[in-house]
């Protein structure tokens, strides 16, 4: 139950906290402006862009990583 739960409220984590949905929006933007209607399909703009907000928010990531997560897991921090 605690699985299930969990893999329904982090997508929406994911697109809250992230730059996935600009980026989403600015590629559909894109595409429309080039003129093209179908040309990469959805599923092709969504994974670029799956992509592309790893590698803007990685060093975001890491930082949390290295003063949050870890320290914790450490038991530095209560």
């Amino acid at each position: 139950m605690l699985l299930v739960t969990v893999l329904s409220i982090v997508p929406g984590l994911a697109v809250m906290v992230t730059c996935f949905p600009f980026i989403v929006t600015v590629l559909s933007i894109l595409r429309q402006a080039l003129g093209l209607q179908q040309s990469p399909p959805n599923m092709v703009l969504v994974s670029l862009a799956l992509f592309l907000t790893w590698f803007v928010m990685d060093p975001v990531f890491s930082e949390v990583w290295l003063k949050g997560v870890q320290p914790l897991t450490e038991g530095k921090i209560d």
